[in-house]
C-alpha cells in the first residue's frame, strides 16, 4: 500500500497487491465520468434598469444559477429557477449542436422578450428588444456533419416569458431542436485521479499530444480548446520516465472526462 502525499487536500491511497510495487502491478485506467452530456449549459443572470439590458452583462457578472437544459422550449409565468426573479432576468445557453447530415439548415426562435442566436460564433438571429411572443427565422446556413458551437442569449423583462429554439432541417423537419442533437461538456480539463505525485499523464493521437504532471494525486490535462471529442489514448509515466500504463484508443475523449488509475 503506497500512500499519496497529503499536505494539501484529502489523502489518496493506492492499493497494490501484496508483494508487488506499482510498476509490477496490473494497472488500468478507468473512465468514471464522461464529459459529454446531453443538453446546453444554462447560466441565469439578473439585471436592473432600462430594457433591453446590456448583453455584455454575461461577461461582467457572475451567474446566480447554473444548470443544463436538454431542450430549449420554455414558457415562464413565474421564477424560471431557484433564486431567479420572474422578470428582469437573462439566460445564456452554450454548447454544441450535432448536425447529423450535411446540408442547408435554418434556425428559428419564438421569443418574449428578446434573444440573440449564434452558430459557430456567427450571429444568425438578432431579436434583442421587448416584444410579445414573436417568431424569427435565420437565413439558410450550410453545415457539415459533426459538432458546431451554439450560443443563445435571452432576456425577459416582465413576468411572462417565452423562448423556443428550433431548426428547419434539409429534410424539411420544422421542430424544436431535439435533445439528442444538443451537447455540452462538463469542464475544460480532463481529470485523472489516483496518480502518484510526480508521475505524468500524456494524452495523444497522431495529431495531438498534451500532458500534465500529477499534484496531490490528480493530473489535469487542459482541453478547453477541443471543440469536439477526439479519439486518443493515455500513457502514464513514473518518475523515471517509464511508461507504466498505455490505454487502447478511446473514441470520445473530451473536456470534463474523469478517469481513475486502479491497481489490480
Amino acid at each position: 500500500m503506497l500512500p499519496a502525499p497529503n499536505s494539501h487536500g484529502p489523502a489518496l491511497v493506492y492499493y497494490i497487491p501484496s508483494g508487488r510495487s506499482m510498476s509490477q502491478a496490473r494497472l488500468v485506467l478507468v473512465r468514471t465520468r464522461s464529459g459529454k452530456t446531453r443538453g446546453l449549459h444554462a447560466r441565469f443572470y439578473v439585471w436592473d434598469g432600462e430594457s433591453p439590458p446590456d448583453p455584455n452583462i454575461v461577461e461582467r457578472e457572475e451567474p446566480v444559477r447554473e444548470t443544463i437544459h436538454e431542450m430549449i422550449d420554455f414558457v415562464w409565468d413565474d421564477s424560471p429557477a431557484e433564486g431567479v426573479p420572474a422578470g428582469n432576468f437573462m439566460v445564456e445557453w452554450r454548447g454544441f449542436l450535432h448536425v447529423p447530415e450535411v446540408g442547408v439548415y435554418r434556425f428559428y426562435i419564438i421569443v418574449d422578450d428578446g434573444a440573440k442566436l449564434w452558430i459557430d460564433d456567427k450571429l444568425v438571429i438578432d431579436a434583442w428588444r421587448d416584444q410579445p411572443p414573436t417568431h424569427y427565422i435565420s437565413d439558410p446556413i450550410e453545415l457539415d456533419v459533426g459538432l458546431h458551437k451554439i450560443r443563445l442569449l435571452y432576456y425577459n423583462h416582465d413576468v411572462f416569458g417565452r423562448i423556443v429554439l428550433g431548426w428547419i432541417t434539409p429534410n424539411g423537419d420544422y421542430e424544436p431542436i431535439p435533445s439528442q442533437y444538443l451537447y455540452t461538456r462538463l469542464g475544460d480539463d480532463i481529470v485523472v485521479r489516483g496518480i502518484p505525485s510526480g508521475y505524468r499523464v500524456e494524452l495523444r493521437n497522431g495529431f495531438f499530444r498534451r500532458e500534465a504532471e500529477s499534484r496531490y494525486g490528480i493530473a489535469r490535462i487542459p482541453a478547453g480548446d477541443l471543440l469536439e471529442p477526439i479519439a486518443a489514448y493515455f500513457r502514464v509515466y513514473n518518475r523515471e520516465g517509464e511508461v507504466i500504463v498505455e490505454t487502447p484508443v478511446i473514441s470520445d475523449v473530451w473536456g470534463g472526462d474523469e478517469y481513475l488509475l486502479l491497481a489490480r
